[in-house]
């Protein structure tokens, strides 16, 4: 298989020379390597609640997150993101191989991401928000 790796973050680490790195990329950038990712690894140890992975649904990317913050809130684990405890990259390996070795689960993982995560909005959280603050 041939594989490219792209990461981003606010500033570029030490890392191989074949990753390539997005220092502080715009909105715009982002929605584009969400798009053109066939697979969007979240591998965080404490995460709040965490909105790129659902930017990476929206855009039909596979997920790979480690089950931390809001995850649990937004992910269906098996079926419409690929979930393994943090701290555990090996688990993060194996979940990222299976789907790069099996094109129908990536494929599959990808298409449930994109319709589960379509029925979440703001103006459905804030319309929650709001019955909830009139209720109390």
């Amino acid at each position: 298989h041939d594989i490219e790796v792209a990461m981003y973050g606010v500033v570029k680490g030490e890392m191989p020379d074949w990753i390539r790195f997005y220092e502080n990329p715009s909105q715009k950038e982002l929605e584009k390597l969400y798009c053109f990712s066939d697979i969007f690894v979240l591998s965080s140890w404490v995460e709040g609640f965490g909105l790129p992975p659902m930017e990476a649904m929206a855009c039909k990317s596979a997920v790979v997150t480690t089950n931390v913050g809001g995850v649990p809130d937004y992910s269906i684990p098996g079926e419409t993101a690929l979930v393994v405890p943090p701290r555990k990259p090996e688990e993060l390996a194996k979940a990222i191989i299976k789907l790069i070795e099996d094109e129908s689960l990536l494929r599959n993982i990808a298409e449930a991401g994109y319709k589960y995560i379509r029925k979440f909005s703001w103006e459905g959280a804030t319309d929650k928000l709001e019955a909830t603050l009139q209720t109390k």
